[in-house]
């Protein structure tokens, strides 16, 4: 009989290819499908590294140009359980153990404070790298803030290079530290060697 423990355990050793670069992502949840390789992975972002940078330090509220960086740990796909809220935050926070990976994201605010709690999105645009503890790195470019969005692998380095395609962002809820808890879809393209 095979169990969801086999089957996470099969997914563990799994190699996934990316032309002449192969890359071991250990413990993410992935798949293969035709000529792209899907792997998911979620991201608990740990407010208490939130640095802001403003373009008016006279003016604390978020404006149009301010950049920021902020990282949090990377656990496998379907991890974090969805909700939380500012209010009621989920349980779920960037303390709990099992990361296979650290996230880090520095970006720029697209929207002011205003826009925002006015729901407009998305928040920034921002540069994602996604370092997993055995050395595989994806970095990705895109939108993200208020919603669900689809942004693009551009790269990595180590087990990563020559990695492309495309990720969804997906909001899961706030955690604790009162950012977000996120889910990563990615579909990677498998590439012929060269």
């Amino acid at each position: 009989m095979i169990t969801r423990s086999t089957l996470l355990g099969t997914a563990l050793g799994t190699l996934m290819v990316l032309g002449v670069a192969t890359i071991t992502v250990s413990r993410a949840v992935h798949a293969q499908n035709g000529n792209n390789q899907t792997m998911t992975v979620d991201v608990s972002t740990d407010a208490r590294t939130f640095v802001l940078n403003h373009v008016n330090p006279a003016d604390s509220s978020f404006q149009r140009g301010d950049t920021f960086i902020v990282e949090g740990p990377i656990y496998p796909g379907g991890t974090i359980p969805m909700g939380g809220t500012a209010d009621i935050p989920s349980p779920f926070s960037p303390d709990q153990p099992g990361a296979i990976g650290k996230w880090v994201c520095r970006g720029t605010f697209h929207l002011n404070s205003a826009q925002i709690g006015a729901g407009g999105t998305p928040f920034v645009y921002s540069t994602q790298y996604f370092l997993f503890n055995d050395g595989t790195v994806l970095v990705s470019e895109g939108p993200e803030g208020g919603a669900t969005f689809l942004r693009a692998v551009i790269g990595g380095w180590n087990g990563g290079s020559g990695a492309s395609g495309q990720h969804f962002e997906i909001p899961l809820g706030t955690n604790r530290t009162g950012l977000f808890n996120l889910r990563f879809q990615f579909q990677l393209k498998k590439q012929a060697p060269k």
